[in-house]
């Protein structure tokens, strides 16, 4: 491990580096360092959004967030931490919540943090170790989504049927929703344990599936347009999950 000494100047060194390839000069190293630590800031903030905004609806924390939410989170980052203005138009993100910070450098952005959102923080007192100690105890948790989709076809004699393609590493087809939701879901389980393996987890714990089907309201009535699959692989890092009682 670095000496605290050297790795000062090592950071030095990389903001020096970065200075000049941002046209600066040299002695311009802490305005540099400034508008790193106000991206981590920011970044943190627009993070928190996005799991406020998942949590206050239901249904939805899978799904990607849209563009939109970051882009008017960093507004309002902009207004409360810079103090921008912007008109009339203004926007503003609270939370109810106490920010609970982990991590070593955590006490340098989060107070800054909680009163952009109109909330407060606190930073326990073995913060800087958390961390490291949820990593060991921890498990890691990947998903994969495999698609199934439904092909309406109608022949000749106005005979309709339908096919429901798995599209995994290529196509396949079925006859019905319920074999082709069961290799969509063989495929998915095989590529969250192969994911969750590259995380370096010990073994394999769990594997979860879900599947959500997708349907189009018409005049007509209600059709199904396919399924998205989903499995969930879980594993630990660690054997001894008992060592922090010890």
């Amino acid at each position: 491990m670095a000496h605290p000494e050297e790795a000062v100047a090592a950071a030095r060194c990389a903001a020096v580096f970065i200075a000049k390839c941002t046209d600066r000069r040299a002695e311009q190293v802490d305005e540099v360092a400034d508008e790193v630590y106000r991206l981590v800031r920011e970044k943190l903030f627009c993070n928190l959004v996005s799991i406020l905004w998942k949590d206050g609806h239901e249904g939805k924390r899978k799904l990607s967030v849209p563009d939109e939410l970051e882009s008017f989170a960093k507004d309002a980052f902009a207004v409360e931490y810079d103090g921008e203005q912007q008109g009339f138009y203004r926007n503003t993100f609270s939370s109810p919540a106490v920010l609970l910070g982990v991590g070593a450098p955590v006490h340098v952005f989060l107070d800054d943090v909680a009163r952009a959102l109109h909330t407060t923080a606190r930073v326990p007192t073995y913060a800087d170790v958390s961390n490291a100690l949820g990593a060991l105890l921890g498990d890691a948790c990947v998903y994969e989504t495999v698609h199934v989709r439904v092909e309406y076809e109608i022949s000749q004699w106005d005979e309709e049927g339908e096919q429901y393609i798995v599209y995994g590493e290529e196509k396949e087809s079925f006859g019905n929703m319920e074999d082709a939701v069961a290799r969509a879901s063989d495929i998915a389980e095989t590529r969250a344990k192969e994911k969750v393996r590259e995380c370096g987890v010990i073994a394999v714990t769990s594997v979860e599936h879900t599947v959500r089907k997708k349907d189009l309201t018409t005049n007509l009535g209600s059709i199904l347009q396919g399924a998205d699959v989903t499995a969930c692989a879980r594993g630990n890092f660690t054997e001894q999950r008992s060592c922090i009682n010890d």
